[in-house]
């Protein structure tokens, strides 16, 4: 798994390989830090928009990128991510009210862009 930066185009490794057998989780937590210092950095510069690819079960249980998401909705941010129906109710809790879930369309986008 990646991150990329598409203000620097760097990439940041967010995955350790542990071969093809593991059923362990194979985040690089090291990586989950490189990647909380960029999302400051972008928080720090207010863009238009910051996407962050994803809400993940990291997230849920109040670890991985979760200060960030958090950071940035307090800052008044629009966040675009992914999430799974399983760490939808922990995402909630986490936004409490501040999110708006999309059909996952073009037009669904658009529509949520043109409301900002």
């Amino acid at each position: 798994m990646d991150m990329i930066d598409i203000a620097s185009g760097d990439i940041i490794r967010i995955s350790q390989n542990l071969g093809g057998k593991s059923s362990a989780c194979c985040v690089d937590l090291t990586g989950v830090a490189d990647a909380s210092a960029y999302l400051r950095r972008a928080i720090d510069a207010a863009p238009d928009l910051l996407i962050i690819n994803k809400f993940s079960g990291l997230e849920a249980k109040g670890g991985g990128l979760r200060a960030e998401f958090l950071d940035a909705l307090a800052s008044g941010l629009p966040v675009l991510t992914g999430l799974s129906e399983r760490n939808r109710a922990a995402f909630e809790e986490m936004a409490q009210g501040a999110g708006e879930f999309l059909d996952a369309s073009d037009a669904a986008l658009q529509a949520w862009w043109d409301r900002r």
